[in-house]
């Protein structure tokens, strides 16, 4: 048995989702919304009697390894690393196809948070510690967060690593060394108060520092930079900690720093995750969707109006999010809210606003009179966002309000809004989303009434019978069915039970996923009627393929005549139409019956 079946025999694809997704029980199958999509209806499904997933809306599917790689955009290794780590198997170093270079980074992070978490316990790291518990972060929290201090030194961390057998260059490409002009190698933090920042799977990929004595020339805050394992594009802050409450509340909080965390966090509210200085990228909202749609946002007052978070707000709109405003007042940041008035905090979660109401406020509060200027002003600041909004219902209700608000008509500012959307178009923003539409139309699984009526058969027993007794292998002229019908035939003549896994062994791979997905949307279809099909539609369905079939068949015997006739061949064309009498007939027969 190979390291992958292992893997799966080990675990269940309704654990490993469920680890990313909040789903929900739907017959025999579980349903959640597709994290590799916008959308509002559920369309992934995930099948526990055959441990695959699809998304009938994008087209996306596969087993528990499909699912990682995509889920957390990694190749097949490191996805067989993730899952084997979630198994409790061990895979064997010595092998070389295993040992890449993501997972000896990974043991490096490893190392050197238990290297700073450790000098923040001891003489060095007291300043780290004083300033910590002046900023109220007590015991517990540091622990679970493994806060660290980096000692003051040029060679601290790359001595300590080089004992444990990393190589300098290893180190450098974790991001953990900086080099000079000169070429000399170094410490990248030093003398900071460090946080590590944690994937979602809770593995340390980077970290951020805090200057800890005032030095103009450094920053305040120090960031790993991007390395082969992180990618501060698509982390979060805390993500690893804060996803459970934030599908059981289904709410996330995002805040600007590692230190308004820990006051959120401390206060309660667990479910909050921090952009670590960087505006809300898209990659960062595609994660975030995973765990919830709905986002509460505490930026620091001198940040929140800034173009960067007005981008990373569009772009939160335009992923379908539910964006709502904490209104921090006078507070300049949820930390100090917190330290000098948590009540005060605990209202503000309560009182969150709307985007879109936060933007109309935004706009109309330096306008003391509605002029034509004015209107204009509003209108140019507000529509751009509108427009952005997924619903028709949505853009109806913000466009009626800024017509209230600014005295015009609701047809001026919605002809004023598509002019807004042809530029984009014009830009190529939209013709980049119609591309995306289209691919997903194109990925979606239609299924063939052939394939229909030969994949009920592995569904639903009571209809095996009359389908095996009334459909002809000659009724049917599809290479797929055409396969699987007679593998079905073969085990109904011995008279065994007709099962999945029986009929799996005679397809290749691609075959096998082709099958699943048919019987997994025959399923879903199925759950839409009122009422299971008896025999006497089955036995319709058959007489419409039967129809079908000779409709085909007719159609290209008549081509062909036309070409005898081009070609002034009697022969043919008098053995041609004595077929088209016979199909004739037998077309008429089976219309008569129907």
């Amino acid at each position: 048995m190979t390291v992958v079946d292992q893997i799966k025999d080990q675990l269940d694809i309704i654990e490993v989702i469920s680890g990313y997704l909040s789903i929900k029980k739907a017959g025999r199958n579980y349903k959640a919304l597709c994290p590799f999509h916008s959308e509002k209806t559920p369309s992934f499904v995930i099948s526990p009697e055959r441990q695959i997933w699809h998304c009938f809306g994008c087209g996306k599917g596969g087993d528990i390894f499909g699912f990682v790689k995509e889920i957390e955009g990694v190749e097949f290794k490191e996805a067989l690393r993730i899952l084997a780590d979630k198994a409790g198997i061990e895979l064997k170093r010595e092998d070389p196809k295993l040992v890449n270079e993501r997972v000896k980074l990974a043991e490096i992070n490893e190392k050197a948070t238990e290297f700073f978490h450790y000098f923040l316990s001891q003489d060095l790291g007291q300043k780290a510690f004083d300033y910590l518990k002046k900023r109220k972060v007590n015991p517990k929290t540091i622990e679970q967060f493994k806060i660290g201090y980096a000692p003051d030194n040029f060679n601290a961390l790359l001595d300590f690593l080089t004992k444990k057998g990393y190589t300098e260059q290893e180190i450098l490409k974790a991001g953990l060394l900086t080099q000079n002009e000169q070429g000399k190698i170094y410490d990248k933090f030093r003398g900071r108060l460090i946080f590590p920042i944690r994937n979602p799977e809770g593995k340390t990929i980077a970290f951020g520092g805090r200057i800890l004595k005032e030095n103009n020339k450094a920053p305040k805050y120090l960031n790993s930079p991007q390395t082969p394992t992180y990618d501060k594009s698509r982390i979060v802050y805390n993500l690893d900690q804060a996803k459970t409450e934030a599908r059981k509340k289904n709410q996330l909080i995002i805040v600007e720093g590692y230190m308004d965390v820990l006051a959120v966090w401390q206060k309660g509210n667990q479910n909050v995750v921090a952009t670590s200085g960087t505006a809300l990228t898209p990659g960062q909202l595609t994660i975030i969707k995973r765990y919830t749609p709905n986002i509460l946002l505490a930026f620091d007052s001198d940040s929140a109006g800034s173009e960067a978070t007005k981008r990373g707000i569009e772009t939160a709109i335009e992923k379908d999010l539910n964006v709502k405003i904490i209104n921090l007042g006078k507070y300049k940041d949820p930390d100090e809210m917190i330290q000098e008035n948590p009540k005060q905090w605990e209202k503000a979660i309560k009182d969150a606003i709307p985007i879109m109401d936060f933007y109309f406020e935004s706009a109309f509060q330096k306008i003391k009179k509605i002029t034509p200027q004015a209107q204009k002003q509003a209108s140019y600041a507000i529509l751009p966002l509108i427009a952005k909004l997924k619903s028709p219902i949505d853009q109806d209700h913000y466009l009626k309000k800024l017509s209230n608000k600014l005295n015009l008509e609701p047809k001026i500012l919605h002809a004023e809004m598509q002019n807004f959307l042809r530029e984009q178009a014009k830009s190529g923003k939209i013709q980049g989303s119609l591309r995306q539409a289209e691919k997903l139309n194109k990925n979606r699984v239609q299924i063939t009434l052939e394939e229909y009526l030969v994949a009920i058969i592995l569904l639903d027993p009571k209809l095996q019978a009359v389908i095996l007794k009334d459909l002809k292998s000659s009724d049917l002229t599809e290479t797929f069915p055409k396969k699987l019908y007679p593998l079905i035939q073969e085990k109904s003549k011995k008279k065994v039970q007709i099962n999945f896994s029986d009929i799996e062994k005679n397809l290749e791979q691609s075959e096998r996923t082709k099958l699943n997905l048919i019987l997994i949307k025959i399923e879903e279809e199925n759950k839409k009627l009122t009422a299971p099909l008896g025999e006497a539609e089955i036995t319709t369905q058959i007489q419409n393929l039967r129809n079908h079939t000779l409709v085909k068949k007719l159609k290209i015997l008549q081509k062909k005549i036309q070409e005898a006739e081009a070609k002034k061949d009697t022969n043919t064309i008098k053995n041609l139409t004595k077929k088209i009498t016979e199909l004739s007939q037998k077309l008429s027969s089976i219309q008569n019956e129907g």
